[in-house]
């Protein structure tokens, strides 16, 4: 997951949003790490104004969190994950995600693999797909 990180790392330097105003908390790929390393981060800041999450079952995990903590998404803290995994519809609110072409991006290598078996001579790079869902509405502030 080194690469998401670094790939939303990049998507915020193209955005203009300052590194000092991004706080990163790790954790292991589970609902249990979501939890943990959200519970560490309201401990740290206290109310951050967003939480994106590596994957969906770590987004799960920090909406549990969130809600131990006595606080609301996304009318408190906004949330959103990436996979499009289906817990990601099934939560309540449901998560906003990044959708990446998993189908597009398999029939691309198959293809490359068939027809030469070589290596493509430039990256493969398939565009991800925002999905907005209620769990980042504006989140009102003090």
């Amino acid at each position: 997951f080194a690469d998401r990180t670094a790939g939303f790392l990049a998507a915020l330097d193209e955005a203009g949003v300052p590194r000092r105003d991004v706080l990163i908390e790790h954790g292991d790929h589970s609902r249990q790490g979501g939890f943990d390393a959200t519970s560490r981060l309201l401990e740290r800041v206290g109310r951050p104004e967003a939480i994106m999450a590596i994957n969906d079952t770590l987004a799960v995990g920090a909406l549990a969190a969130i809600r131990s903590a006595g606080l609301r998404v996304p009318d408190d803290i906004a949330l959103s994950g990436i996979d499009d995994d289906p817990v990601s519809r099934d939560v309540s609110p449901p998560l906003t995600t990044v959708s990446f072409p998993f189908d597009e991006l398999g029939v691309r290598i198959a293809d490359l693999a068939l027809d030469s078996g070589e290596p493509p001579a430039e990256p493969l790079i398939l565009a991800g797909r925002v999905i907005v869902r209620e769990s980042t509405s504006p989140a009102p502030r003090d």
